[in-house]
C-alpha cells in the first residue's frame, strides 16, 4: 500500500529547500531529508507530520483536515518511514 506523507515546515526551512531546489542541490532524496534533519537540530521547532492513506486523501482534497493523524515531533514520521 502506498502512503503520502505531507510536512508542514516553517518558514525559514521552506524558503531554504526552495532556494537549494533551485539551484540542483538535491541530487537525490537521501541529500534532501539530510538538509531538513540538519535544520531541524539546529531549530528544533515542532514540525507537523500528517501520514495519509489512499483513503484519506478524500479528506485532504475537502479539506477535512481534523481527519488526519498528526505525528509530531521529526522523529515519529521517522520511525513511520521504516
Amino acid at each position: 500500500m502506498n502512503k503520502t506523507y505531507t510536512i508542514s515546515f516553517n518558514q525559514s526551512l521552506a524558503q531554504s529547500l526552495e532556494k537549494d531546489m533551485k539551484r540542483g542541490r538535491f541530487e537525490n532524496t537521501s541529500e534532501f531529508f539530510r538538509h531538513i534533519y540538519r535544520h531541524y537540530f539546529e531549530h528544533p521547532e515542532p514540525f507537523i507530520i500528517e501520514r495519509l492513506t489512499p483513503n484519506d486523501s478524500d479528506y485532504y482534497r475537502s479539506k477535512k483536515i481534523s481527519k488526519k493523524k498528526k505525528y509530531t515531533p521529526l522523529d515519529q514520521f521517522l520511525n513511520t518511514l521504516n
